[in-house]
């Protein structure tokens, strides 16, 4: 069974409060993590839909490793760390582990916006696991070019994106939607699951039709709360 834990490449932060005004803010403004909170119960889907069976969704989640999962009661407390840092009205800094990166800050309707510069280009070597990863969140890179080039072993396909970010001010702090998401088979001729940690999205309830016959994908909603 093959298991990749990653923080995903294509990182987009949703957000959809009505309160997200640059104007409110002071420069520079830091934002630190606080807590997780849980948006909604653990949910299960194959090909024809939705998982009910409140047994089945139980054994799937619980064999899955609890420190992928976030499990118990909500909200969690977390590390503070600086995750935010506003310097203007048109750039901030995020801090995610031990990356820094600058963004220009733009409005976006009720969204801030935050753009990367700098164009990510990387090689995908499973197509279908890749295109379910952008069908699985609602927000969808502006920026997006994909192009097929030939090697040595045959052709490659090559993505160019930029990290685009959505977050909205909430009564004096920021929450991120987040996704922990788990994608596995089980059949007579193969078996693995592919983990995806701290997705930065929010659920597409339609993406469930783009699964494989034998494929089950379990999905938990939550999010990361950031106070100053």
């Amino acid at each position: 069974m093959k298991k990749i834990l990653l923080f995903l490449f294509i990182s987009f932060f949703l957000f959809s409060c009505k309160r997200s005004d640059p104007e409110l803010l002071e420069y520079p403004s830091t934002f630190y993590s606080s807590h997780y909170a849980l948006t909604s119960a653990n949910r299960l889907f194959t090909k024809n839909g939705e998982v009910l069976n409140s047994q089945v969704i139980s054994n799937y989640f619980g064999k899955r490793n609890s420190t992928f999962f976030l499990s118990g009661a909500s909200p969690q407390t977390v590390l503070r760390e600086k995750i935010v840092l506003f310097l203007s009205r048109d750039y901030a800094r995020l801090h995610f582990g031990t990356l820094d990166t600058n963004y220009v800050t733009s409005s976006m309707g009720n969204d801030l916006v935050f753009t990367s510069q700098k164009v990510n280009r990387f090689t995908v070597s499973d197509e279908y696991l890749y295109d379910l990863l952008l069908k699985i969140g609602k927000r969808k890179p502006s920026y997006f070019i994909r192009s097929t080039v030939p090697t040595i072993w045959g052709f490659q396909t090559v993505i160019e994106t930029k990290k685009e970010n959505y977050v909205t001010l909430n009564d004096g702090r920021i929450e991120f939607q987040m996704l922990n998401i788990c994608v596995s088979t089980a059949s007579a001729t193969s078996s693995y699951e592919y983990s995806y940690s701290n997705v930065n999205n929010e659920f597409d309830e339609t993406s469930f039709t783009f699964l494989r016959d034998e494929d089950s994908l379990g999905v938990q909603q939550f999010k990361l709360i950031c106070v100053r």
